[in-house]
């Protein structure tokens, strides 16, 4: 089969497209026949080696030291069943699913095989592959950021910055469909692409610098690109606040852990992949209530080049990769 694999660390050009064998399905695994995935920030900071600071000697442990350990990233596929093996019950061939494999890897190819116990279900009815799996990276990181991290309640006041990025982007309809009142902070003119997402009020850009200055505070702030200072995400707060850091650095991490019951607490941390969480992504998007955001698509054969986006500014969602069968 093709796939896309890493042979080291470094730009865009480490990356390329080559063959491996295709998997096959052991006892309780699927394999999935990948029609669609994305280039996520993970993949980017992964293959860069691009990690959040005090995070470089731990990611060349887990990952690998001189080149990825799991050389073909992609963490999320829509695509259709091939085969199962021996006692599975819950999919069958031809089944049209959505997946994430998570540290696994191994969706940037053909065909991934991952255990029938993962979080895979059944993909939504009303979208394409490509508009499914927009939904995956960025829906479940934002789901757990704000249901277990941010515990929002009906009415809370959130404040989402990055939102026009994939976990921004399902932020802020996720939060609006769990009753929040959200205002944005993106940079560029996107204010009615991010009001078409349910956000009720976007920052002006004058505020960047400082969003504390902005006027108004808020139940929650979720942050999604690592790119202000902690005190001063905290200043944006209402009393009994919750900070929640998406693209934390171990400072900031270590600081949460530190001190949890501070007057701002500061969330933090990754997010596990759950099959129900995926469930409720497709409950939103069949009624309408998530929406695909996608800023651009390409072939796997432009592995390199769906990379370089990733890493531009400017972008508007997900980076889709199509992979044809």
């Amino acid at each position: 089969m093709q796939a896309a694999i890493c042979t080291g660390y470094g730009g865009p050009e480490v990356i390329g497209l080559g063959t491996l064998p295709a998997p096959v399905a052991g006892p309780g695994q699927v394999v999935i026949g990948v029609e669609a995935s994305t280039v996520s920030a993970a993949d980017r900071r992964i293959r860069a080696q691009d990690l959040p600071r005090g995070f470089g000697l731990a990611g060349r442990l887990a990952f690998g030291l001189r080149r990825p350990r799991r050389p073909v990233l992609g963490s999320d596929c829509a695509g259709r069943v091939l085969a199962v093996g021996a006692g599975v019950t819950r999919f069958a061939p031809g089944d049209a699913v959505i997946a994430l494999t998570g540290l696994a890897f191994g969706c940037h190819a053909e065909q991934v095989v991952m255990p029938e116990t993962g979080a895979i279900t059944a993909a939504p009815r009303n979208l394409s592959a490509a508009e499914a799996v927009s939904l995956l990276f960025g829906g479940v990181t934002a789901l757990g950021f704000l249901r277990e991290k941010g515990q929002l309640r009906p009415g809370d006041r959130v404040l989402v910055i990055g939102a026009a990025g994939a976990v921004g982007a399902a932020a802020v309809q996720i939060a609006v469909v769990m009753g929040g009142d959200v205002t944005v902070l993106a940079r560029g003119k996107r204010d009615a692409s991010l009001r078409a997402l349910g956000a009720r009020a976007v920052l002006p850009s004058m505020v960047h610098a400082r969003p504390a200055e902005a006027g108004p505070r808020w139940d929650i702030v979720l942050d999604t690109t690592g790119a202000y200072a902690t005190a001063e995400l905290q200043r944006c707060l209402l009393p009994g606040g919750r900070l929640l850091l998406v693209a934390a650095d171990l400072p900031q991490m270590l600081g949460g852990l530190a001190n949890p019951l501070r007057t701002y607490p500061v969330r933090s941390g990754s997010v596990p992949e759950r099959a129900e969480d995926l469930h409720q992504l497709v409950d939103w998007a069949e009624a309408g209530w998530l929406v695909p955001w996608i800023d651009s698509r390409f072939p796997l054969a432009q592995i390199a080049e769906a990379h370089r986006r990733q890493a531009e500014p400017g972008r508007m969602g997900s980076v889709v990769i199509d992979i044809p069968g």
